[in-house]
């Protein structure tokens, strides 16, 4: 007779949610989105981990082990943990994960500017136009900085998006970068333009808007505890 509300249908809470309703204990899950799967559903694309896999990995199995969704409910957005033990709840677990993204920490930056989004932004309006059909367009040259999974989900989507040029900043090579292998060369077979050892130092703004990427040029030094080598940038060396 015990109730648990599970806040966050990402794997934390799918996982918990699964375990608990093994036991016997109700469970009633709470997400901000309009599916389970937390960052797996919306911010890897449907190309590389289809909707179905994860609906059937998560909210399927829930609810056939008798588990409730209740989606759209972002927590301190019209309840609160008070509000659900009030309700009965015996307990409440928290797991509603990290989904923001990190700024690069450049000159001009600022996340109000046209034509700028975090990975983790510009993947969830991807996930939101091709998943529900809401208006979203990418146009002209994007420039995506990082070497990383949520990088290469991002070049890629911009391609697909319709991206007129798509441009990969990273500061070390392409054997340093963080990426799955199959990542990387995939992301080279569609047109992906690398530029390595190179990095962004600030944004060109104009009315608002950014028209234009500062960059400088990287040179490797000596390698680090892990054996990579570390990098440094070139005095002079910056171009738009």
């Amino acid at each position: 007779n015990k109730r648990v509300a599970v806040i966050g249908a990402g794997p934390a809470g799918i996982t918990c949610a699964y375990k608990l309703l093994l036991d016997g204990i109700q469970v009633d899950v709470f997400d901000a989105q309009r599916a389970a799967g937390g960052m797996a559903s919306i911010g890897i694309p449907s190309y590389r981990l289809p909707k179905d896999v994860v609906k059937a990995e998560t909210e399927d199995i829930v609810c056939q082990l008798g588990g409730n969704f209740f989606y759209e409910k972002m927590l301190g957005e019209g309840f609160t943990v008070s509000d659900l033990l009030e309700n009965g709840y015996d307990a409440v677990f928290l797991g509603y994960g990290a989904s923001q993204g990190k700024r690069i920490g450049i000159s001009n930056e600022d996340p109000d500017l046209e034509g700028y989004a975090s990975g983790v932004d510009f993947l969830l309006k991807v996930h939101k136009y091709v998943e529900y059909g809401e208006p979203f367009e990418v146009t002209g040259d994007v420039v995506v900085v990082g070497g990383g999974n949520v990088a290469m989900d991002c070049v890629r989507s911009a391609r697909r998006m319709g991206a007129k040029s798509v441009h990969l900043v990273y500061r070390r090579t392409v054997e340093d970068m963080p990426a799955e292998d199959d990542e990387i060369v995939a992301a080279e077979h569609e047109g992906i333009i690398f530029h390595c050892l190179t990095n962004p130092s600030g944004l060109v703004v104009e009315n608002g808007k950014v028209t234009g990427v500062e960059l400088v040029q990287m040179r490797q030094t000596d390698r680090d505890a892990k054996g990579r080598r570390n990098v440094e940038a070139i005095p002079g060396s910056e171009f738009v």
